[in-house]
């Protein structure tokens, strides 16, 4: 079939810089293969994403088949936190399924899932691993002080969200491998996410002073 490759394209704007390879094929059906290397991000650029404008392009969403692996690195960021991040995502009939690893502060965290972007209502389910062997220091990311050191955390999350309908449904909340929360805590889980990091819409979920708002609130 027919293909074009591109190496090494550059794009940078104030807000964005990265390097990216890619394979567009066009036959026996349209595909893209992309390897994204993130020099720069503002991430306030999340604020400008019309989500129901993006879901509302269900046909042409259909059409698309891609694989896309993206690359930060603390290196080449300009006062981060985040040490590393890797994002894998793989759209095929309007099917998305993703991977994505970051550390910070010597921490770790993992989430994998997907998503229907042609629903009516699209639902993104999650599985998210939380790794720290220093909640001091994790505590500390978020400005938030803390008193024990070298204190281990491990924190299993599965569960759902309705993305357009800003709802979330936890499944299951392990702690350290030992403590599973129970539905009254489940329930109260859910109810405090919605308050406090859903009360506009999907992206306000990754507003940092909410994060830390909610973490206190569930402490």
């Amino acid at each position: 079939g027919e293909k074009i490759k591109i190496y090494k394209s550059y794009f940078r704007n104030k807000g964005l810089a990265f390097s990216n390879n890619s394979t567009i094929s066009f036959l026996p059906f349209f595909s893209l293969i992309s390897n994204f290397e993130v020099e720069n991000i503002n991430v306030k650029l999340l604020k400008n994403f019309n989500l129901e404008k993006i879901f509302s392009k269900k046909t042409f969403i259909k059409k698309l088949n891609s694989q896309n692996n993206i690359n930060f690195n603390s290196k080449k960021f300009t006062n981060s936190s985040i040490d590393n991040l890797n994002l894998k995502i793989d759209l095929a009939y309007g099917r998305l399924f993703y991977l994505k690893k970051i550390s910070f502060s010597k921490n770790s965290s993992t989430c994998q899932g997907y998503i229907n972007l042609t629903r009516e209502y699209p639902i993104l389910y999650f599985d998210c691993l939380l790794v720290s062997f220093d909640k001091k220091k994790l505590m500390k990311f978020f400005s938030i002080k803390y008193k024990n050191k070298k204190e281990k955390l491990e924190l299993n999350v599965k569960g759902n969200i309705n993305i357009l309908n800003n709802k979330i449904n936890f499944q299951k909340i392990l702690l350290n491998k030992t403590y599973e929360s129970n539905r009254e805590d489940l329930n109260y889980f859910k109810k405090t996410f919605e308050n406090i990091l859903f009360n506009k819409n999907f992206l306000n979920i990754f507003n940092s002073e909410k994060i830390k708002q909610f973490i206190l609130e569930i402490s």
